[in-house]
């Protein structure tokens, strides 16, 4: 079909061609087809990218297991026969020499629970600085993404604890010296291991609190029990103690 324009500005004809009904069929035509394709190939880079996800996925899921099973029947069963290792494991993370007397191990669902009895800590004079009868673990399944020892919760049941402030203002736990700086202990990578887990609890303790700061008399309390939650780096406690 033609159609003849004129107008004040163009003396001479304009003539312009509109598709005809059949040419805008070819033109949906073509618009359907460049659609289809543009899906075909964007739904195969899906379908690759989902078989890829599923694949490591069972990757992941075969590992969990094999570790699972050999926890279960091989390690955890075994377990006072890695007390050397564990004591090793543990001197080196919070930087002071450790002796554990008795090891249990449990299951609370899917975590592997280890009970340790008659724990004592030894300061850097190689002297038995802090003992603990009884240590409850519970390890997490995020030591195999970070690569390093992390438990979801860390309980001490019945502690001992001698706490104090010398003149200089530091606190000392059990002769081991607290010293912060943004949220961190300085020098100190055993105490920021510590900080890192998940929860650490305090159950029917016993802390004995002397300010040298402020030259005040030793304060007993008794039946503490104290909650160290770790989120994200960002710790929140709660105390409660009778005096």
């Amino acid at each position: 079909t033609l159609k003849v324009e004129n107008s004040l500005n163009h003396p001479d004809p304009v003539i312009s061609q509109e598709p005809s009904p059949s040419g805008w069929r070819r033109l949906a035509h073509q618009t359907r087809t460049t659609c289809v394709v543009a899906a075909f190939h964007g739904g195969r880079g899906l379908r690759k990218s989902l078989r890829i996800t599923f694949k490591f996925l069972l990757v992941c899921y075969f590992i969990f297991a094999v570790l699972f099973l050999c926890l279960r029947h091989l390690v955890l069963p075994n377990v006072e026969n890695y007390k050397p290792e564990i004591e090793q494991l543990v001197s080196e993370k919070i930087g002071r020499q450790i002796k554990i007397a008795q090891l249990q191990a449990s299951w609370q669902g899917f975590n592997p629970r280890i009970a340790l009895r008659d724990v004592v800590i030894y300061d850097q004079n190689a002297k038995p600085a802090l003992s603990l009868p009884e240590i409850n673990t519970t390890l997490s399944w995020w030591s195999i993404v970070v690569l390093d020892a992390r438990f979801a919760a860390v309980e001490l049941v019945r502690p001992d604890l001698q706490v104090s402030r010398n003149k200089s203002g530091v606190i000392q736990v059990a002769g081991f010296p607290l010293q912060f700086t943004d949220g961190k202990a300085e020098n100190d990578a055993g105490l920021n291991w510590v900080l890192a887990q998940h929860e650490i609890s305090i159950r029917e303790g016993q802390v004995t609190w002397d300010d040298q700061l402020r030259a005040q008399p030793a304060l007993q309390l008794s039946s503490v029990n104290f909650v160290l939650n770790n989120h994200w780096h960002q710790h929140q406690f709660a105390l409660r103690a009778v005096p």
